[in-house]
């Protein structure tokens, strides 16, 4: 597992394209943390945290307007399953927002 971590508004540009875990920080406190698997999800790291930020995302209008003071952490892992526990793990010891970690259904698989 590999860490990387990214200010805005590099993240875009030197996202990985991996499959992995990222971890959305506002200011410093995590309020968000997603999967990227290619065959799983359809997306890889970068292309996850992209549509993430553009405007009309479906997860909130939120992280467009705020993209400015936000940053991303990055962690590679191959394995779903082992993402999805990271996922799991990270929110709980983050706390992050429910309404940003909902389930979604491509997660409960």
């Amino acid at each position: 597992m590999s860490l990387i971590y990214i200010p805005h508004p590099l993240y875009k540009v030197f996202a990985p394209r991996k499959d992995g875990v990222y971890i959305v920080k506002k200011q410093g406190r995590a309020v968000y943390v997603g999967v990227a698997h290619a065959q799983k999800t359809g997306k890889n790291l970068k292309q996850a945290v992209k549509a993430l930020f553009k405007a009309g995302n479906k997860v909130d209008e939120h992280f467009f307007e705020m993209r400015d003071i936000m940053a991303v952490k990055f962690f590679k892992e191959d394995n779903y399953e082992k993402a999805l526990k990271m996922q799991k793990e990270f929110i709980v010891k983050y706390k992050t927002d429910k309404r940003y970690n909902a389930p979604k259904k491509d997660e409960q698989k």
